[in-house]
């Protein structure tokens, strides 16, 4: 009670007790299950927004032109961009670059056929026994994990502010 209107409360990643995200036997993240590891990542209410307009007219013997021009602005805000989660999930993103071959850090290993493959990736983080994560997983499988919820949520690192100046 008390909270601004529209924050936004998420399910956090299973940790252990020091901090450290786990990894189940496939080698990914999870999210809890304890209705405890809510975390609040803000709201989704806008701080201050605005624009401004002009309209520049040339005339000549030529007839007339009109230019217009707008500069939006937005500031503030929690968002969840389907566009964004759906082409880091799909490859399509600058962000989805690393580890994709061994010049952008992606590890060698053979796949369930025998193929030598150069797209692997270790994420960083406890096994539930508590001993570090040491499967490979392939960067394919790592990003298409983004085009889905996991199954419980949405993963808490694919929200951010919802911030911008443009220029039309």
């Amino acid at each position: 009670m008390g909270e601004r209107m529209n924050t936004l409360w998420i399910q956090n990643y299973a940790r252990d007790e020091k901090g450290n995200r786990l990894v189940n036997d496939n080698g990914f993240y999870y999210l809890s299950t304890d209705p405890d590891d809510e975390i609040c990542l803000g709201s989704t209410n806008t701080n201050i927004y605005g624009g401004l307009t002009t309209n520049f007219y040339l005339q000549g013997n030529w007839g007339m032109l009109n230019l217009m021009g707008a500069l939006d602005y937005k500031f503030g805000g929690m968002i969840l961009s389907y566009s964004n989660f759906y082409l880091q999930g799909n490859g399509l993103t600058k962000k989805t670059l690393p580890y994709r071959d061994t010049e952008h850090g992606g590890l060698t290993w053979t796949d369930s056929q025998g193929h030598e493959r150069h797209d692997g990736l270790i994420l960083p983080g406890m096994k539930e026994d508590g001993t570090p994560n040491d499967k490979i997983i392939s960067a394919y499988d790592y990003y298409s994990t983004f085009i889905h919820d996991m199954g419980t949520g949405w993963q808490p690192d694919m929200i951010q502010e919802n911030s911008y100046v443009k220029f039309r």
